[in-house]
């Protein structure tokens, strides 16, 4: 399986820290390494690092990335793109038709096995999958449901239910990721001027496929590209070892 990670997007220094988000310490840890650890325990995975050449340039994250996750293929975005699909697509080379393909975040953590998630996918023979939790903010991807808890529509930064999608995107075959995304582009359904993810898959129901969900509690999603979201998941490290002690 291929586990496709932008970080070629907008990440600004952090409020407490100079530098960028994604190397924010929590606990002596950075964000990315948070990240990769909720992701290791997924078998057979091939991952794809997107990042811009500025950040490789100023902070040397290729280094860095290229030391924490063994075999990692480097994609560089060369400018800005036009969003997380976008960035995506650079590495189009590198995914294949045929195999599984996992587009994760780089500013979140999952409180769960991913492994038993995609394990789920696969049993339920789904084209797409999506992890979601309760929430009506405007600030979350979200997805519409019908009465077999299957996918019929996807939104961007629009609560279209309260179906709120983790940054955590399955894809049986890495080419329904490539081609709804550039049909998504084709069509200009972008937000903000910038194309995601998660609408990716309004292409994929159009064609027939099969998109179902994971539910998770609220609780077990951190979202680390806010400040709050650090501080909560800070006290959360924490209170586990405290508990551990």
């Amino acid at each position: 399986m291929k586990i496709l990670m932008p970080i070629a997007g907008s990440n600004n220094q952090n409020e407490k820290s100079q530098y960028i988000k994604t190397l924010y310490e929590i606990g002596k840890k950075t964000v990315l390494q948070y990240v990769y650890e909720s992701l290791n325990h997924i078998t057979d995975a091939e991952f794809i690092i997107v990042l811009r050449h500025e950040d490789i340039c100023q902070y040397h994250l290729d280094d860095m990335v290229k030391l924490l996750i063994p075999g990692v293929k480097v994609i560089v975005a060369e400018g800005a793109t036009k969003g997380a699909a976008c960035s995506c697509l650079l590495a189009i080379d590198e995914i294949k038709d045929d195999e599984p393909l996992l587009i994760v975040g780089s500013d979140q953590v999952l409180n769960i096995n991913p492994q038993e998630v995609i394990n789920n996918f696969v049993e339920r023979d789904l084209d797409g999958g999506v992890i979601v939790f309760d929430d009506i903010h405007p600030r979350w991807s979200y997805v519409k449901l019908d009465e077999n808890e299957m996918v019929v529509e996807a939104a961007e930064k629009r609560p279209i239910s309260r179906n709120a999608t983790t940054g955590f995107y399955y894809f049986k075959r890495g080419e329904d990721f490539i081609t709804s995304a550039q049909r998504m582009i084709k069509k200009g359904a972008c937000v903000n001027d910038q194309y995601y993810v998660c609408p990716c898959y309004n292409e994929m129901v159009l064609q027939q496929k099969k998109i179902g969900v994971f539910r998770i509690s609220k609780d077990d999603y951190f979202n680390l590209n806010q400040q709050k979201g650090m501080d909560d998941y800070e006290m959360y490290l924490k209170g586990k070892k405290h508990e551990n002690s």
